[in-house]
């Protein structure tokens, strides 16, 4: 990390002297403001109250200090790659005056993650608040002149790059489209000395897993074990409950190959890519013609409304996704569940609502049926059965849904619990069905049911790749005779 010597070069003394604290009154206040000018690891420890652990964090502090310019973590869940990373963002702001540091996410509520749970909590615990001048949701401002801002990776945000940042860091980077993680690196070509910092759990194998061999990064590989707060009890719980490819993918930080799966990174990617909204709604903000589906959850799945916009052509716009989890204590749980997609259903307008009633469903579909009739709910409402011929076969849901996504009809914002759901779903040829390699699916359950109530229309084609091509000349008073598109 570039890093000042100490005195004008580093901190300015009002950024310091707001919230100087007793822990350094030993040493000479010069000392104190030399030392914190260049050491990162005592600056987070006296200022901000952060103490990086020897074993793993500091490693990465360590690559900074001997000047690395690009640095990736490959992390497993609760490793405390995003509260590191929040704490690195503070010292180099600190340390830098008129510094730009860019925070950049896959999606908003990862960004909200970054800020609210640890960046902005770092702030509250430190001894710095005072040098704050400006403070937003997903922005701060200090009275050394630097800033750190945040921004999501998609087409439909703004100032991704030609901003000028000295520091990059991308949470949850290996979520991020590969065309969008290379127009924000186009910000460093005037910029060579600009630090990127990488972190994130494996998404499969794709530019971040690239990037983890690329000699030009110096990259970690951290997993769940090596966070101490981890309780091992609870983490050999979590990996009795996953598959092996799940655990290694989660827990122990490992690249799963996804390329055979029905809904490889690329297709995913390009769904997002193309996705009118970038993020989910929370009541209807366009007409249109609406179908929804509802997977209920039982034991530890969760009950999931996914609601589609259709448009033109026959795509799928994804608007909305409500979650409510089971809580067997509950005696009014299923009513709550049917009066929450009741209130959903009256105010978007949704046409046919498709229910998974698979054993205890059909109690529920036939309460929700009732209930929608009494109200004068105009939305048809159709119970779904679970069986290896609806799930599997070519007319089956999963093989369905995958083919909307091969002609890409699909459309959605980024959602990673929806994203990591569909990369864990496999074709076992074995037995010759789709499964889930990990915990159940609910989201996608839920997007394919409402994706199967989609309207016919008349010029769908079997594929992308045979899409029927309009004659290019003149045919107007003539016969033509058109076979799978070739006229």
């Amino acid at each position: 990390m570039k890093v000042s010597g100490g005195g004008k070069g580093g901190f300015g003394t009002k950024f310091i002297k707001l919230g100087f604290c007793s822990c350094v009154m030993a040493q000479t206040e010069q000392e104190a403001y030399g030392r914190a000018n260049h050491n990162i690891p005592y600056f987070m420890s006296e200022f901000l109250n952060f103490h990086p652990r020897k074993h793993d964090q500091m490693q990465v502090l360590d690559a900074l200090k001997e000047g690395a310019k690009r640095v990736l973590m490959c992390k497993g869940r609760r490793w405390g790659g995003t509260d590191l990373t929040s704490a690195i963002s503070i010292t180099y702001a600190a340390q830098n005056p008129g510094a730009r540091i860019g925070v950049f996410g896959p999606g908003w509520d990862e960004l909200d993650i970054w800020f609210g749970e640890h960046f902005y909590p770092h702030l509250e615990r430190s001894t710095i608040q005072g040098s704050i001048v400006e403070q937003l949701k997903r922005s701060c401002k200090f009275s050394n002149g630097a800033k750190i801002v945040g921004k999501i990776c998609s087409k439909t945000s703004h100032g991704k790059r030609g901003r000028g940042f000295d520091l990059l860091i991308f949470t949850e980077a290996a979520f991020i489209m590969d065309t969008e993680m290379h127009i924000v690196r186009l910000g460093k070509l005037d910029n060579p000395d600009a630090i990127e910092i990488q972190e994130s759990s494996p998404n499969g194998m794709n530019h971040f897993s690239t990037s983890f061999n690329d000699p030009d990064f110096v990259s970690f590989k951290f997993p769940s074990i090596l966070n101490p707060k981890v309780s091992k009890i609870e983490l050999a719980k979590e990996r009795g409950k996953m598959t092996k490819l799940e655990a290694a993918q989660e827990l122990d930080a490992e690249f799963i190959d996804d390329s055979t799966a029905p809904f490889p990174q690329k297709l995913i990617d390009h769904a997002i890519e193309t996705s009118g909204i970038d993020r989910w709604w929370v009541e209807r903000e366009k007409e249109g013609y609406y179908i929804a589906g509802l997977d209920l959850g039982r034991k530890r799945d969760k009950s999931v409304l996914f609601i589609w916009k259709v448009e033109r052509g026959g795509n799928l716009q994804g608007v909305l996704i409500k979650q409510m989890d089971y809580n067997p204590d509950d005696p009014r749980f299923w009513s709550k569940v049917i009066d929450s997609t009741e209130f959903l259903c009256k105010q978007f307008r949704v046409q046919i609502l498709n229910v998974d009633c698979t054993g205890l469903g059909d109690k529920v579909v036939l309460d929700m049926k009732l209930q929608f009739a009494d109200n004068q709910i105009d939305t048809r409402v159709n119970g779904f059965n679970f069986t290896y011929a609806s799930k599997n076969k070519w007319e089956g849901l999963m093989n369905q849904f995958s083919l909307k996504f091969e002609r890409y009809k699909v459309h959605f914002p980024f959602d990673m619990e929806f994203v990591k759901q569909l990369k864990l779903i496999r074709f076992n040829s074995e037995k010759a069905l789709f499964e889930s390699i990990g915990k159940s699916p609910d989201r996608v359950m839920a997007a394919a049911l409402g994706a199967l109530a989609t309207p016919l229309i008349s010029n769908c084609s079997y594929s992308k790749a045979n899409e029927a091509v309009k004659p290019s000349q003149d045919t107007e008073g003539q016969t033509i005779v058109s076979y799978g598109g070739l006229a």
